[in-house]
């Protein structure tokens, strides 16, 4: 007895349909690489009979319906499957002769060794009441692609493409279905449009195996090998080695040939050998769609070695084409798009210029994810990043232009320098704002604000309480040195921060200019020996004139200190007695009112800007 775990035990079993599931899937896998493995397996088939047809199931099984086609071998009929109450496909053979019976079993157990959703699964095999054999296929409710591939209309209403472009998605499914059975090492030989269905909702399946065959020999002998077959296929589709006279053996570049000259017909109208002098003749290709012509003229080369290696290779070159018209194709809408938000644009109408440019975005993004390094799509980006950065630049955002030419990537040395130069004088212009802002340096000027007043009120109630330590006529001039001092000091101790505002530096230049002005009028009236009063009045001309320079030279808000002074000047010419009271309450009144307008001002800036 043979032991079931060894090479020839496992081909044994193999060979009397022993195995399941995981099993034969493995051994299968292990079959398609292995000569030996295959020799085993021949040798145990040898002694195994290969049934001609499978046991025979009920008549009653299936209600044979009309007839829905008919080729040269078989007929189809629609049939009821009474057991699963369904409908299917049922093929016949036209004669009732053990070559015919035989003939259908061959497409029959080759259909069902492909299970592919692109090819039509094979569901039984049956004997009818005379012994006719009976191929229940899934009944495919559809037309054949023969009768909707020159109807541009049809397909329109019923699917909503393109003609071209549809045709275009059934034959790359068809290469879909036709590559997976290459790689099961089996060729069709007869593709063609009639022999491709359409189902409802736009399934295609590739119909009709009865002409293919596997490339190796069956060493079981239940599948057709298309060495014992003679020649086969569609004469106006024929690759030159399916002629009659032709010695070289049929492979995948067959199919692949008959892939080609369907494309061929896509793209003419007819296929390439309509008649036989036609073979004789260069083919004809149109002058459109380039690269879906150089994919035809390639699979319908004379010689098979320089096709296409097989229906997948065709599939993708086919896929790649496709993708790169699809690319040009919304290229093209996207550069209608961006014309019509120019249009817009010019019209002042904002809305309908944005969601032009939006669509053209999007054709942009599809078209580069079909076709990454296409000029046409290099040439819509450059469009579409120069209308997004000349908006951004129109309407002052120079940020958001440079941020459209970030994520283009590729340089753009025009629009780079415009862009900018629209950031540099961005920055000038924000950098004057921050110089003349209130609410810039708001915290050191405050604590400068807070200290000239403190020293403010400190020499004022000194010189109010204590009057004998400025009976010197030098006293108040050495008053405003020191006063001068102090705010140097200050300015010292706040640091950089405090003088990185316009407003801050003008402040510190003011209060400067004002105690200098205090020095020279009050050196003056000593040199001239003045009393105090006279003295002190003299120094309100002195800080009203310095006001009315800082406001005009500086910031608006020191008329408020002009004000100020001349209700100072005022009440000192009508109550000369009390000018040093005036005075006192006039200086610091000018300090806190500047120091007051300031702060509301930036408490009204950040409040805008949270808004």
């Amino acid at each position: 007895m043979t032991d079931d775990s060894t090479v020839a035990g496992r081909a044994a079993r193999f060979a009397r349909g022993e195995l399941r599931g995981a099993e034969l899937e493995a051994f299968e896998r292990e079959l398609d690489t292995s000569d030996a493995l295959r020799r085993e397996v021949a040798a145990a088939a040898a002694g195994v009979r290969a049934p001609s047809a499978p046991a025979s199931r009920s008549p009653a099984a299936l209600e044979l319906g009309r007839e829905l086609g008919r080729g040269g071998n078989a007929r189809v009929v629609v049939a009821r499957q009474l057991d699963l109450g369904r409908d299917v496909a049922v093929k016949l053979a036209l004669s009732g002769d053990a070559a015919a019976t035989q003939r259908l079993l061959l497409e029959a157990r080759l259909t069902g060794a492909l299970e592919h959703p692109g090819i039509v699964p094979v569901h039984f095999l049956s004997r009818g009441e005379c012994g006719e054999l009976r191929v229940a296929y899934k009944r495919i409710e559809g037309k054949p692609w023969s009768e909707l591939v020159r109807d541009g209309a049809g397909v329109r209403s019923r699917f909503g493409r393109e003609l071209l472009d549809w045709n275009l998605t059934v034959l790359a499914s068809v290469a879909q279905a036709v590559g997976f059975a290459h790689s099961r090492g089996v060729i069709h030989r007869d593709l063609k449009p009639a022999n491709v269905m359409i189902g409802l909702h736009g399934e295609v399946y590739v119909v009709d195996w009865g002409q293919g065959g596997v490339l190796s020999r069956d060493p079981l002998g239940l599948l057709p090998w298309v060495g014992d077959r003679s020649a086969a296929g569609t004469r106006s589709y024929m690759a030159p080695e399916q002629l009659p006279e032709s010695t070289t053996a049929p492979t995948p570049a067959t199919d692949v040939h008959l892939l080609g000259a369907i494309l061929f017909e896509l793209l003419t109208g007819a296929p390439p050998y309509p008649t036989e002098s036609q073979r004789t003749q260069p083919l004809v290709f149109p002058r459109q769609q380039s690269e879906l012509v150089e994919v035809a003229r390639r699979a319908l080369d004379p010689e098979p070695a320089r096709r296409y290696v097989d229906g997948r290779a065709f599939h993708a070159a086919l896929d790649r084409a496709n993708g790169h018209q699809t690319a040009e194709r919304l290229c093209s809408r996207a550069a209608e798009a961006l014309a019509s938000a120019a249009v817009h644009q010019r019209a002042s109408k904002t809305a309908e210029a944005a969601r032009a440019v939006a669509e053209a975005e999007l054709g942009l993004s599809a078209a580069r994810a079909l076709w990454p390094d296409s000029p046409a799509v290099e040439a819509l980006a450059i469009d579409v990043v120069t209308l997004r950065v000349e908006n951004a630049l129109e309407a002052k955002s120079p940020q958001i232009a440079a941020q459209a030419l970030a994520e283009h990537g590729a340089p753009l040395p025009h629009l780079e320098a415009r862009v900018h130069d629209a950031l540099t004088a961005a920055a000038r212009l924000q950098g004057l704002s921050d110089q003349l802002d209130p609410a810039t340096g708001l915290r050191r000027r405050a604590v400068g604000f807070m200290a000239v007043v403190t020293m403010l009120g400190g020499f004022l109630g000194a010189r109010l309480g204590f009057p004998q330590l400025y009976s010197s006529r030098w006293a108040l001039t050495i008053n405003s040195i020191v006063f001068v001092g102090a705010v140097v000091g200050a300015a010292a101790v706040l640091g950089p921060a405090l003088r990185a505002s316009a407003l801050n530096r003008q402040l510190i230049q003011t209060l400067g200019a004002i105690t200098l002005g205090q020095v020279l009028s009050r050196g003056t009236a000593a040199v001239l020996e003045l009393p105090r009063p006279a003295a002190v009045a003299l120094e309100l001309p002195v800080l009203l004139t310095t006001c009315l320079l800082a406001a005009l030279a500086f910031h608006p808000s020191f008329f408020v200190s002009v004000g100020v002074c001349l209700v100072g000047l005022g009440a000192a010419l009508l109550q000369p007695a009390r000018v040093e009271l005036i005075f006192a309450v006039t200086s610091w009144t000018m300090v806190a009112s500047i120091g007051l307008i300031w702060a509301a001002a930036s408490r009204r800036q950040k409040n805008e800007g949270r808004s």
